[in-house]
């Protein structure tokens, strides 16, 4: 006699999901939360996205930083230094592990 194991609960069992924990500064976690919100994701599905970036240096999915350039420039004093263009270039999120903390480093530009 076998078991039998239904089609939902063998679908379940191999694409479960991990969870990861991190702990990060309150304000960090701020600014997460504000840009989740701006671009209507949710911060699992941010998290997510930056982790798969950063492992692969590609990932379909908008962090919306058009919208906080554009933000920005609404803000901005109409006397600005020269900015630094960005345009056909994609950002490198450089990240790494500080005393068993993931810690986002500095964010550099390469051709796309």
């Amino acid at each position: 006699m076998g078991v039998f194991i239904s089609r939902k609960l063998m679908f379940t069992a191999i694409n479960m999901t991990r969870t990861v924990s991190a702990r990060i500064p309150t304000e960090l976690h701020e600014e997460l939360r504000e840009r989740c919100n701006l671009v209507g994701e949710s911060v699992s599905d941010f998290v997510e996205a930056a982790i798969e970036f950063a492992l692969y240096g590609s990932v379909d999915f908008d962090f919306g930083d058009e919208l906080i350039e554009e933000s920005e420039e609404e803000t901005k004093p109409s006397v600005m230094k020269e900015t630094k263009n960005h345009e056909g270039k994609k950002p490198v999120i450089h990240l790494h592990w500080d005393n068993g903390e993931l810690v986002q480093g500095e964010t550099t530009w390469e051709p796309k």
